[in-house]
């Protein structure tokens, strides 16, 4: 027989034949059930999770038992079953290690998390919120011990009874349990199974212990280590504080850094990555029928004290405005007439006459009859098409004309307005990956005075790229926004970036999605995007995209970025370019850690 605690206080006895079947509490009525890769008789388990939430099974107690595997997923040939499409085949791993239970990914497609965070394997400690598709499982090295009130009211019970055989409302076989009482004068023995071997009850010592306590069923009371007295004796001393350490210490706890390097441990503020991962799979499944292949961030970490609440204003101000336009320029209203001004104009030289066409018979831009009456006065010269074109536009008063004239106002206005809506959501997607880790650090008042200097910046890059060239008009946030990516490069080159590609196969593989959602780390993928604008402008192409907007919007980023870090207005609590690169080097730029951040 195997024996389990109930969360009551009842303890229960279940035949090994029945491992990896659900069965009941008589007591409290809670689904039970206990998970091995192996047939055990004589084991005991308090270690294992509680659903917290999920589409099924809602505060079932499982037990983790031997010292085998034990295969997570969906698959009916897994020790541990999660039925749900979120869930892979066989998703996840558990395996005791020396320092307890350890769960790993098994490449599942979307992930494992802990505590909210990706992981690809961890080392449970009691509390850890483990995910598994829509499963959220609580882990205790105890469970029984979690719900102390429950089991002393219910203790004094009957010491054990056979287990009964019943169906629940799925149909599926349930084991009502026997109670075996613990009643006011319980014993040692019994006592020692309640704590599971732990002298302070928190299972922490399990994580940080080499000792093994559990032997043949019995379990073992283990010391906790000798805690150091003081901060004195033979240790380092650290070289922002010079405070001195204990022995063998190799982290300043007070500033935050390896003593050795000067570095920072890097710290990053919390995200629901979970939730960002499901909606990012969501609506990836959708948007590869009309994009079969991509590759998008969509979620990023770093360290920041502020809410976002610029750049999402932003990001909201752009969506009505570029709804406004899209709907005015969509509508063929005469108003563009105007409103293609908002638009920012490049070039001074002659206009190309192919282009002027396009405008004036592709956009409500320019007033079409006007020209058509121009164009016919030059019916009888000697001119060919394209210079009685040229010529005829020439002649129109500029507020007639299908080219805007530039306006120092376009440098700013021109970020608001997008050429569709895959446009918008594309640049939206960057400004909220990046734009807002850098809100969440700098603050907002920094923010709104450094994104009109980011759009600025790469206007006047694309302006200066097309000198004497044909007029163009551009639009759009992306120079403006790979600003703030050029800031993240600088403040959080070693932080992780989420990172989703797909490929849609087509006929070729009838439709079937490939899809994956990794990290890297923010300077990799930074350097990646960047890189194609390098590319695209080196060999001249024509792609419709601003690549120049791009790169001076990213330089300007930077410069932005190390003036605050340099000027110390900026904390980033050694995450920062110049401080991975200099180590404590650094600290003469940006002073030492441990200075306090402002909240």
């Amino acid at each position: 027989m195997v024996q389990l605690h109930c969360q009551c206080g009842k303890k229960l006895k279940l035949p090994p034949t029945h491992i990896g079947k659900p069965a009941a509490c008589p007591n409290c009525h809670k689904r039970v059930r206990m998970v091995s890769a192996e047939q055990l008789d004589g084991a005991r388990s308090s270690a294992g999770f509680v659903i917290e939430s999920g589409p099924e099974r809602e505060g079932e107690l499982i037990f983790l038992l031997g010292s085998e595997q034990i295969d997570v997923g969906k698959s009916a040939d897994a020790h541990l079953t999660f039925r749900s499409a979120d869930v892979s085949r066989f998703h996840c791993q558990l395996r005791v290690g020396q320092h307890g239970w350890r769960i790993e990914d098994n490449d599942s497609t979307n992930g494992l998390f802990v505590n909210g965070r990706r992981v690809k394997g961890h080392n449970l400690l009691d509390g850890d919120a483990v995910g598994v598709g829509p499963f959220v499982l609580r882990y205790s090295s105890d469970i029984a011990s979690s719900d102390s009130d429950s089991r002393a009211a219910a203790a004094s019970q009957a010491d054990s009874v056979d287990a009964e055989v019943q169906s629940d409302a799925s149909g599926s076989q349930m084991i009502e349990l026997s109670a075996m009482g613990v009643a006011a004068g319980t014993t040692s023995t019994e006592a020692a199974d309640a704590t599971d071997g732990n002298s302070d009850g928190s299972g922490l010592l399990n994580l940080l212990s080499d000792d093994i306590f559990v032997d043949e069923g019995k379990t073992i009371d283990v010391p906790a280590p000798p805690k150091p007295e003081g901060d004195s004796g033979d240790g380092p001393t650290c070289p922002s504080c010079n405070r001195q350490l204990p022995a063998r210490s190799k982290i300043c706890v007070q500033c935050g850094i390896n003593i050795q390097t000067g570095r920072q441990i890097i710290t990053s503020q919390d995200t629901n990555l979970n939730e960002i991962y499901s909606v990012a799979e969501g609506a990836i499944w959708w948007i590869s029928w009309i994009s079969w292949v991509g590759i998008y961030p969509i979620a990023s970490e770093a360290f920041g004290l502020k809410k976002p609440i610029v750049v999402r204003s932003i990001a909201v101000v752009t969506i009505l405005i570029s709804g406004w336009f899209l709907v005015v320029e969509y509508s063929q209203s005469e108003s563009m007439v105007r409103h293609k001004n908002l638009m920012l104009w490049s070039g001074t030289g002659e206009p190309d006459p192919d282009m002027l066409w396009a405008y004036y018979y592709g956009t409500n831009w320019g007033d079409r009859e006007a020209l058509e009456e121009q164009m016919d006065l030059y019916e009888d010269s000697d001119l060919g098409e394209d210079e009685i074109i040229r010529a005829a536009h020439n002649a129109l008063p500029p507020e007639k004309q299908a080219i805007g004239q530039f306006r120092a106002s376009q440098l700013i206005t021109h970020a608001f307005l997008h050429a569709d809506i895959s446009h918008l959501v594309g640049n939206l997607i960057f400004l909220m990956v990046f734009g807002s880790r850098v809100n969440a650090l700098i603050g907002p008042l920094l923010t709104a005075i450094v994104y009109p200097i980011l759009a600025i910046g790469g206007g006047l890059a694309e302006m200066m790229a097309y000198g004497n060239q044909s007029p163009v008009p551009m639009l759009g946030a992306s120079g403006a926004i790979m600003g703030l990516a050029g800031m993240y490069f600088v403040f959080f080159p070693a932080h992780n970036v989420h990172v989703a590609a797909w490929w849609r196969w087509w006929i070729i593989r009838w439709f079937e999605l490939s899809m994956s959602i990794f990290q890297v780390r923010g300077f990799w993928v930074v350097l990646f995007y960047i890189a194609f604008d390098v590319v695209f402008t080196i060999i001249g192409a024509d792609d419709g995209v601003a690549h120049w907007a791009h790169l001076g919007g990213f330089i300007v980023g930077m410069v932005l970025g190390l003036i605050l870090l340099v000027a110390r207005l900026v904390n980033a609590r050694g995450g920062d370019l110049i401080s991975v690169i200099l180590g404590r080097r650094a600290w003469a730029l940006l002073g030492r850690p441990g200075q306090p951040v402002e909240e």
